[in-house]
């Protein structure tokens, strides 16, 4: 049974852990954290020359349906812009709505949909957050999630904090992870 869902809101925590050689880290967030990982059609086109929907299933993520989609895009019409004072996408606005209705948390280096969904009640976790949780658990090693961190720091510096291995060597430490 799974305790909660993890609604996958940007395509680039997918590649990032492609790009790692970790999309078995999607595998373990299932089987060893208990999550279920919703990922919605639109993020599955973004990254379909990198990992096919079959793979994504053999990893134990389910896809999220088309026709809720579609449901969620008209729900989204009504709403949009309802969320917070930030310019959020009609996609954006979607994955709220569908986080508000299922109790999910949305998984997201978004910054400003981040703000706008703790506006709106809806929980979100940070792309480590879940494996900082493999780690705590022992399913994932704190050396490997620091050189994770390290490489992409160094090869993503639009979407990472320049501290970024700092920042997680010290929430490692606080949860005595060593």
């Amino acid at each position: 049974m799974s305790k909660l869902t993890l609604l996958l809101a940007d395509a680039n925590i997918l590649l990032d852990l492609i790009h790692l050689g970790r999309e078995e880290c999607l595998s373990l967030i299932v089987q060893k954290l208990g999550y279920t990982i919703l990922i919605p059609s639109r993020i599955q086109n973004e990254v379909k020359n990198e990992i096919s929907s079959a793979q994504l299933v053999e990893l134990g993520v389910t896809l999220l349906p088309v026709d809720l989609e579609v449901e969620l895009m008209l729900a989204a019409e009504h709403t949009c812009r309802t969320f917070s004072s930030e310019a959020l996408s009609d996609s954006d606005v979607q994955l709220l709505i569908e986080a508000k209705r299922k109790l999910g948390i949305l998984w997201t280096g978004d910054r400003c949909l981040r703000k706008s969904a703790k506006a709106y009640e809806v929980q979100t976790m940070y792309f480590f957050e879940p494996l900082l949780e493999l780690a705590a658990c022992h399913h994932l090693k704190r050396k490997t999630l620091l050189e994770m961190a390290k490489m992409l720091q160094s090869e993503n510096d639009w979407g990472y904090p320049k501290d970024l291995v700092d920042q997680l060597a010290q929430k490692l430490d606080e949860r005595n992870i060593f």
